[in-house]
């Protein structure tokens, strides 16, 4: 039989055993905290490939919407025109377009509604790419609502100079395999109205710059466009300074160009 004492002591030493020392404690969250980051390591190349496959899906559906215009009001596609904003160096998409407002300044999706594409596809999670953490102007806590813009060269705004490369009608469209319509637009950006400058322009008093808009970096170094015929691609950046703020050439942009409708298209139609 055991005495008080002995008895104290033996519940002592299990209590005792039961916990465990700071040094102990320590250990034991910092193999957590390892275990943690590692997981998160090994789940963060997954999620970026579901990011990019819900954004293809996005310009899919996009794409789609655009052709189901054309069919609907007599071959013409959306139109794509802005007007320029007082006060900023913004142009924010015109009334009558495929989308209306400016990402970086809409405080809300009112703006998407408006677009003429929305009632085709009535989802405002469609124009918002899920890797694009961009916010409003002078309001961090507002998630801008789009990613994508559409090439101006599609009914686009009606420079002059640019007439030979316009095309308002679907089937005006030459080599559509070959003429992106949708793209993943850098987070600087936020008009609906995307045109990259042909190489005729580079050098030009009207527009000297090689660049109007700039694409997304957002998809391992890459962006996702969708081209007239339907098909969605992703292009890896060959040169990542390209596609910074205030460069204006490079190997993407060549690429880019390419993917423009041709003035030759007018002359030679070739047929796929």
């Amino acid at each position: 039989m055991y005495t008080d004492e002995e008895m104290q002591r033996a519940t002592q030493t299990r209590v005792n055993r039961a916990g465990m020392t700071l040094v102990e404690l320590l250990v034991v969250l910092g193999i957590l905290g390892l275990l943690a980051v590692l997981l998160l390591s090994s789940l963060s190349p997954s999620v970026k490939t579901a990011q990019g496959a819900s954004c293809q899906e996005n310009l899919r559906q996009l794409q789609l919407a655009w052709t189901a215009y054309a069919l609907d009001h007599e071959d013409q596609l959306p139109p794509n025109r802005f007007h320029p904003v007082p006060g900023t160096e913004y142009g924010r998409s015109a009334p009558g377009s495929w989308v209306v407002g400016h990402s970086r300044l809409d405080l809300d999706t009112r703006f998407l509604r408006r677009g003429v594409l929305f009632p085709y596809l009535p989802s405002y999670q469609v124009f918002k790419c899920p890797a694009d953490v961009s916010t409003v102007d002078h309001h961090p806590e507002l998630a801008s609502t789009r990613s994508y813009g559409l090439s101006g060269y599609f009914n686009g705004e009606p420079f002059p100079e640019l007439q030979s490369r316009y095309r308002s009608t679907l089937s005006a469209i030459m080599v559509p395999a070959a003429r992106f319509s949708f793209i993943d637009e850098h987070e600087q950006h936020g008009n609906g109205f995307f045109l990259i400058s042909p190489e005729e322009l580079h050098n030009h008093d009207w527009y000297p710059v090689g660049l109007n808009h700039l694409a997304a970096r957002r998809h391992n170094l890459g962006f996702n466009l969708a081209f007239a015929d339907g098909h969605i691609e992703r292009l890896g950046i060959l040169q990542p300074s390209t596609f910074l703020p205030g460069n204006e050439g490079g190997p993407d942009l060549t690429r880019l160009r390419g993917l423009i409708p041709l003035q030759s298209d007018r002359q030679y139609p070739i047929q796929e």
